[in-house]
């Protein structure tokens, strides 16, 4: 009975760690998506704006974990912000 329960505890903390992985990666992957934005706006004249940074590498982050390339991630989370920012002059991404 305590080698099952041993081996349950186990493996439930193995799926744990798991997700605390998968979530330090989105940590991980969204800083540096944040970091390129703010890049990027300043590079093109704009003031940094961290709601549309976190909205832009939020989707981001959701287009990668779903299964996207790095490339189309870029482009449809670029064409959401377009469309609720006007972005236009700025090579986002």
């Amino acid at each position: 009975m305590i080698k099952l329960l041993l081996n349950i505890i186990v493996v439930y903390a193995s799926g744990f760690h798991q997700q605390v992985l998968a979530e330090d990666l989105n940590l991980i992957i969204k800083k540096f998506c944040m970091e390129s934005f703010n890049q990027e706006m300043i590079a093109s004249g704009y003031q940094e704006n961290k709601q549309v940074g976190s909205q832009i590498c939020n989707c981001f982050v959701y287009e990668i974990n779903n299964g996207n390339t790095i490339g189309q991630a870029r482009k449809t989370c670029k064409e959401d912000a377009l469309k609720t920012v006007d972005l236009q002059k700025t090579n986002l991404l």
